[in-house]
């Protein structure tokens, strides 16, 4: 990302209060502009071998990807104006999206790793973008398919344009949503002193509500007790129960035999 200029911001109500935003470089426009270009060629490409089994599914396919390519090149600007960041003093908040609005604050603690592509228009516009995962023409596809199997039965042209709309629309809007979600997320991964709740070590000096230390994974953290009245004497074994700043918040772990 490029530093810009605070936006005057006109979504204050889903800013949670936050100020200071920073908008992305305006290089980004262009590499989105680009990139649906590019997807919608390769969607009339697809569309015209579909024409050569079923003139009618390759017709809908490609009116249906001249429609998105369209829908996207007229919104694109708004969505790269929308996408914001703030740096603060403990974390980065990162917002983007139009009819969504998504807020997310992320811990500098957490962060381990960030995998950032270029391509061969960001590196002309010396521009670096994060791996997108969009799927539309995969949707469209599915339209195309279910309208080429209508084809084969008796039904006739409309039925199999509606067929084939409707499938679209209908991936469109319930499937690529919940299939995007879960491969942007991912998995979920702890890092940082999050990874730490859990985790079993011992007392290097006795821990009370006044101090302490603690050995985890090798490290030495400053220690109190979950438990304000309990005293965790030292070697004794204890478990994170809670992380707050430097700060670890343990419990003895019961022995047997003890």
């Amino acid at each position: 990302m490029t530093l810009g200029a605070a936006p005057r911001s006109r979504r204050r109500g889903l800013d949670a209060g936050i100020t200071g935003w920073h908008r992305v470089s305006s290089k980004l426009l262009a590499v989105e502009v680009t990139g649906i270009l590019i997807a919608g060629l390769v969607g009339v490409a697809v569309a015209v071998a579909v024409g050569f089994a079923n003139a009618t599914a390759g017709w809908v396919l490609g009116g249906a990807v001249a429609v998105v390519t369209v829908i996207r090149l007229v919104i694109a600007r708004a969505r790269v104006r929308s996408i914001g960041y703030v740096l603060r003093e403990d974390d980065l908040v990162l917002r983007r999206g139009i009819l969504y609005s998504r807020l997310v604050a992320v811990p500098y603690g957490r962060m381990q790793l960030v995998d950032v592509t270029r391509g061969p228009v960001a590196r002309l516009l010396g521009l670096a973008e994060l791996l997108s995962l969009d799927l539309v023409l995969l949707m469209l596809a599915g339209g195309a398919l279910v309208g080429l199997l209508v084809s084969l039965t008796a039904a006739g042209v409309p039925l199999q344009i509606v067929a084939a709309a409707v499938t679209a629309i209908s991936m469109l809007l319930l499937v690529r949503p919940n299939i995007v979600r879960r491969l942007h997320n991912g998995p979920e991964l702890r890092t940082g002193p999050a990874a730490l709740i859990g985790k079993e070590g011992f007392a290097l000096a006795e821990v009370t509500v006044h101090g302490g230390q603690v050995k985890l994974a090798g490290e030495v953290w400053s220690a109190r007790p979950y438990d304000d009245d309990d005293v965790i004497p030292v070697g004794a074994k204890v478990e994170v129960f809670e992380i707050r700043g430097a700060t670890a918040y343990v419990h003895e772990v019961p022995q047997l035999g003890s």
